[in-house]
């Protein structure tokens, strides 16, 4: 069997994911598993804030729009500020939402559709590894 592509990586990426909904987190750690990843998880956007304004560089953040604390877009402008160079993948039910839209239009983030399905973490972690996650424009 050949070599998978994240297994080419020199040591394992740090990803956080910031979700609310423990049932979609559990499934969405269930397929990061998959991988060779540190994962860090997030249920509010106020926790994931301040471990962003505290934490060292990321290699990649998964982030839900609807959160308590603070909302998804709160958490991408502190990401902006913080860690500029990360890529954001945007998880969501709901892509012709008003904030999806916003998010969309920071041209800064990649946006998937829930549930997130393990092809979907293929062709992401593809793109995360050379560094060219697809960009939205706007819907």
């Amino acid at each position: 069997m050949a070599q998978g592509f994240l297994e080419t990586l020199t040591k394992p990426p740090n990803i956080l994911l910031v979700e609310d909904d423990s049932a979609y987190a559990d499934l969405f750690l269930t397929q990061l598993a998959h991988y060779n990843c540190n994962v860090g998880r997030f249920s509010d956007g106020k926790s994931a804030i301040e471990y962003l304004r505290n934490t060292p560089p990321l290699d990649l953040l998964f982030l839900d729009l609807k959160l308590p604390g603070a909302s998804g877009l709160d958490v991408l402008r502190v990401v902006k500020e913080t860690h500029p160079s990360v890529p954001v993948v945007v998880i969501t039910g709901c892509t012709d939402s008003e904030d999806a839209k916003a998010v969309l239009r920071t041209g800064f983030v990649t946006l998937v559709n829930k549930p997130v399905l393990h092809h979907d973490f293929e062709r992401l972690f593809r793109a995360f590894k050379i560094r060219a996650l697809p960009r939205g424009d706007g819907i």
